[in-house]
């Protein structure tokens, strides 16, 4: 099945086909969409990927991963933009976690603040950590 993330994080599908034509993308499955590029914004091969039956969503990932991931997705440079927005002690410990952490924890207080500030719902950031595995 495929699943559509678009430029803002939000998620999409399941799909058992996807193709883009005339400035629509069209996804066909159980419940066919159709998603206007000029709504959704651009997106990658990163942000369809096919995936098996419910996947689990890992519980973590590699710091290098998550960085690909968040690059793949166009959020990437949103990150530090994010961190500095968060109240202090918030900030600080985000910004630890961010520059000298291995993994990246689902689970995170500091995913679950910094989620909503690069425009991703549960869903969404559950896509990102399942695609992040796959790097």
């Amino acid at each position: 099945m495929l699943y559509v993330i678009d430029s803002a994080g939000n998620g999409y599908g399941p799909f058992s086909s996807v193709a883009e034509q005339g400035g629509v993308l069209h996804c066909y499955g159980d419940t066919p969409l159709d998603l206007p590029l000029a709504v959704i914004g651009s997106y990658t091969t990163a942000a369809i990927f096919t995936r098996s039956a419910s996947p689990a969503v890992p519980e973590a990932v590699t710091m290098r991963q998550a960085r690909l991931a968040l690059l793949g997705a166009g959020k990437l440079a949103a990150v530090q933009s994010a961190i500095d927005a968060l109240p202090s002690p918030q900030k600080e410990a985000a910004q630890i976690e961010w520059e000298y952490s291995n993994e990246v924890r689902r689970d995170q207080p500091f995913v679950k603040a910094l989620a909503p500030a690069l425009g991703l719902n549960d869903a969404a950031l559950d896509a990102l950590f399942i695609n992040a595995q796959r790097l």
